[in-house]
């Protein structure tokens, strides 16, 4: 067979083998991967058939040569738009932190984390602003909305925003009840967990020093206000071994916390990037054109993607098993504390004056 097919050959294989390193990747479509790399059969199978034999006639033979070269060119094609998969399924290929089986470090995972952001993110920002791009927020703020097209497209954006904004920060709720939950209701364990989550969303703008980035704005005020809550509300149990004994044991399953965590942080990060990311020329400012972008981030953008937040969800709530049934006090403190995180998320989302803030600044002095 042609040396140079083979060689090209096995490497796209290995190439499409190793679309396997973005399967946690918030870029990356149900099945996509699956489907991409259902090409290695395929072409073995052309391959194997284009193995030239010594009985074959010379008619035959340059037949097989004109296939040879065929397959040649759709290697070539198929290498081109798996450099666009690629370059696609590594935007939103945030690090893990658990990986083979144990949870990295903290320090150590935040530095791969920050490497990513530079990388992935905060090198091409860097750019745009020297080319004078802006992101959709500064847009958002040119616009003169005296007029009813425009009026209606800024209102459209902002209520967009708050929209998805409130639904990632559900998550964030629910994630910390599963950590109360699912932690043996330990205060040293939710409160490490809240520490780690602030650290993590820090490491997540675009541009440190921007005053439009809805990480520092929204997400960072959003954990800290969960600290702040849970130091003013005290120990909701005790952390004692005798009444340890007494309480019910629950299944904590880390590595499905993690992921749970992995999946809301891209969603954080891709929010980030829809509004804080210098994306634009200014000379773009048009109603049309600003309302459609509302349109396509809630409806295509991050409508899949929050369902797949939901699952995950789901799935370690199915996954947290009662040895004993839970009761009711705990519950009903619990509740009541779900009920003020979410009065505080709602400040946050739709109110960008921090002035304003009544619950929020409250719990934070």
């Amino acid at each position: 067979m042609d040396s140079d097919l083979n060689i090209s050959s096995k490497k796209l294989i290995k190439r499409l083998k190793e679309l396997d390193r973005f399967k946690h990747s918030g870029s990356v479509r149900e099945g996509e991967i699956e489907k991409l790399q259902e090409y290695i059969k395929t072409l073995e199978t052309h391959v194997v058939n284009l193995k030239p034999h010594s009985n074959k006639s010379r008619k035959k033979l340059n037949r097989l040569v004109a296939d040879i070269e065929s397959l040649k060119i759709e290697i070539k094609k198929r290498n081109e738009v798996l450099d666009n998969f690629e370059e696609r399924f590594s935007k939103y290929n945030v690090p893990k932190r658990y990986e083979n089986g144990h949870k990295q470090p903290l320090k150590g995972y935040v530095v791969r984390l920050q490497e990513y952001m530079e990388i992935t993110w905060r090198k091409e920002a860097k750019k745009n602003r020297e080319k004078g791009h802006w992101n959709l927020f500064e847009m958002m703020t040119s616009m003169d909305i005296t007029t009813e097209d425009a009026y209606f497209a800024y209102d459209s954006l902002q209520a967009s925003l708050e929209e998805i904004a409130s639904m990632i920060s559900s998550f964030l709720i629910e994630y910390l009840t599963l950590i109360m939950v699912a932690s043996n209701e330990s205060n040293e364990i939710v409160s490490r967990r809240l520490d780690e989550l602030l650290t993590v969303v820090e490491c997540l703008s675009i541009e440190q020093d921007n005053k439009y980035s809805l990480v520092n704005d929204v997400f960072v005020e959003i954990v800290r206000f969960f600290i702040g809550s849970m130091e003013l509300a005290g120990p909701f149990w005790d952390d004692n071994e005798d009444d340890k004994k007494k309480k019910k044991k629950f299944y904590f399953d880390e590595e499905m916390e993690d992921d749970l965590a992995h999946h809301i942080i891209m969603e954080i990060l891709r929010l980030e990037v829809s509004f804080s990311n210098p994306d634009f020329f200014p000379m773009m400012l048009i109603n049309d054109m600003m309302f459609s972008i509302s349109v396509h981030l809630k409806c295509y953008v991050f409508n899949e993607k929050l369902k797949r937040v939901v699952e995950k969800i789901g799935e370690w709530k199915s996954a947290i098993r009662f040895v004993e049934e839970v009761g009711d006090d705990d519950y009903s403190e619990m509740e009541f504390l779900m009920q003020v995180l979410e009065a505080g998320v709602h400040e946050i989302c739709t109110d960008n004056n921090r002035t304003s803030w009544t619950l929020v600044n409250l719990v934070s002095k």
